[in-house]
């Protein structure tokens, strides 16, 4: 056995190496490597219905750098999921060659913030060259920092990679969830569960599941983007610590599960009692997994109260990894020298981006990666090999020093995660900043724009929700000039505290699941401008359930 932990160790950090070297070496060249990469996209399009409409052949058409953003910015115009929604119909009803060549290999559905999931075509050129050299950098990264993750079990949360289908019967889903099912083989009998359980579609149900075959495993790694998911788990287990504990002393699944059939019939167990015997009285990760080397998942923007509210249940000596920054759009980089922050891949994708204070105008000026200035904030566009083309990823990112000569970056919020009710610009990180200075271990909260008010309304699952709020009112003022000022003129009136009961976070994330938000991969904006959600709340805690 340790001849063969050795040699997947190896083939691990070769491989990853040789990768990692090829993304440092584009990444001491970003404006040469950006454009290599656009004309690669570009030639790969070039024939497609939108390469024909936008002149990509006439872009390649360009022989030096200024002449290739010139026509770049001539023929293609930013966009936005509407722009190419059309297209993306008649891909997903069997037309050919229209954003990519051929026919997607999948379709990405978003886990989105708002409206009707995203469905976003993934070419299989993408998935084999972004994702597939993606996972080899990052476990040779892991492997880089100390972490021996083949030294245990590997518990890898992720969506279903299919979770239906297009008319024309291209499968769509989580593209981390069809990774993993793509795993070679002789890493995937390290994972500690099989991908079926990502099929399960009743949350608590797949939570169970997880939790029930973590529980016998000796784990070395989790990893799942939101660390939110990490926090469900465990109140998972510790709400039914006692059934876990019977189906690992019997080799059994509870029947109470909402588990189809099918899934079932792929899970085996045995009976394991001196586990059970071994796993009462503990309840906390530490404590279960005493030897789990790492944790991934997501540090920064909304969920950075989540991970350090985290950090007291897990063992002293265990890495936490952050994960980067990516969504279904894009995986946008690695998190590299155990940093934070995220490389971007200038090889693989072509980025360009637009500064904050340009945001608003009518006509703003697109720098590319070489352009960027560390501690300016950015929005982000992306264009890739699977049909995305000067693509806003509707985010804000901040550039935090360099790799190589390439900036690396680190998010900050969504851009529609700034609310105004009379011009104070309040942002989302704003509000979450002083709900960590004033309460770190805040299980939860949330904040609107009352707009007929003139005034917010802030919800926290904390029984003096309206002393918190004139904390949080206080701590604005200090963060936010703007705010301070519209507050002393009373043109925006106090802030209301509101009382959530306990539990809202499950009760929410629920509630947007069954609108048709992805579970796996949650996200949410803490604070809103958005009346429907605004009423769910009111009437939760009217409700007081």
């Amino acid at each position: 056995m340790e001849v063969f932990l050795k040699a997947v160790e190896g083939i691990v950090r070769l491989r990853g190496s040789l990768l990692a070297g090829r993304l440092s070496s584009a990444c001491a060249h970003p404006q040469a490597e950006s454009d290599k990469t656009l004309r690669r996209i570009l030639s790969y399009a070039k024939n497609t219905e939108f390469g024909r409409t936008h002149r990509f052949a006439w872009v390649l058409g360009a022989s030096s750098h200024k002449a290739l953003m010139r026509r770049w910015n001539e023929a293609v115009p930013p966009s936005s999921y509407s722009d190419i929604e059309a297209l993306v119909e008649r891909h997903k009803n069997g037309e050919g060659d229209l954003l990519i060549p051929g026919h997607p290999l999948m379709y990405a559905t978003t886990s989105g913030t708002t409206g009707k999931p995203k469905w976003l075509p993934v070419s299989r050129r993408y998935a084999r060259s972004v994702y597939g050299c993606m996972t080899w950098i990052w476990g040779w990264e892991m492997m880089r920092a100390g972490a021996r993750i083949f030294r245990g079990k590997l518990f890898y949360s992720v969506g279903a990679a299919v979770e239906g289908y297009a008319p024309d019967g291209t499968p769509c889903g989580s593209v981390s969830g069809y990774t993993r099912k793509r795993i070679p083989s002789f890493v995937d009998r390290f994972y500690a569960f099989p991908p079926c359980v990502d099929e399960i579609t009743d949350p608590e149900a797949r939570y169970y599941t997880m939790m029930r075959c973590a529980l016998v495993r000796k784990l070395s790694l989790i990893a799942t983007a939101n660390p939110s998911t990490v926090e469900r788990l465990i109140e998972v287990a510790h709400k039914y610590y006692d059934e876990l504990l019977s189906d690992i002393q019997h080799g059994t699944l509870s029947y109470k599960l909402k588990i189809d059939p099918g899934v079932r019939s792929q899970l085996e167990f045995r009976p394991e009692p001196a586990r059970a015997f071994e796993l009462r009285g503990k309840s906390s990760p530490a404590e279960w997994w005493p030897e789990l080397q790492i944790l991934c998942t997501w540090k920064s923007g909304n969920t950075a109260l989540s991970a350090q509210r985290l950090k007291p249940a897990f063992p002293e000596s265990m890495i936490h990894q952050e994960v980067g920054y990516f969504a279904s759009e894009c995986r946008f980089g690695l998190c590299m020298d155990g940093s934070d922050t995220t490389v971007p891949f200038p090889h693989m994708h072509f980025y360009e981006f637009v500064d904050e204070a340009d945001l608003d105008s009518p006509r703003p000026e697109f720098l590319t990666l070489a352009q960027l200035q560390d501690g300016h904030r950015y929005c982000p566009y992306i264009t890739t090999i699977s049909g995305l083309y000067r693509y806003n990823m509707n985010d804000l990112v901040e550039v935090c020093g360099l790799f190589g000569k390439t900036p690396r970056i680190r998010f900050v919020q969504k851009i529609n995660g700034i609310v105004s009710i009379t011009g104070e610009k309040l942002s989302e990180q704003q509000f979450s900043q002083a709900v960590l200075d004033l309460r770190p271990q805040m299980p939860f909260f949330i904040g609107f724009a009352d707009v007929q008010a003139g005034r917010y309304e802030f919800f926290f699952e904390d029984p003096h929700a309206a002393a918190v709020a004139q904390g949080i009112d206080s701590r604005l003022c200090k963060l936010n000039m703007e705010y301070a000022a519209k507050r002393s003129s009373g043109r925006l009136g106090a802030p209301k505290g509101v009382r959530l009961p306990e539990g809202s976070a499950q009760r929410y994330r629920a509630h947007l699941v069954a609108q048709g938000r992805r579970d796996a991969q949650f996200k949410w904006i803490l604070l809103q401008q958005n009346d429907v959600e605004l009423e769910f709340f009111r009437n939760l805690c009217a409700s007081g359930r």
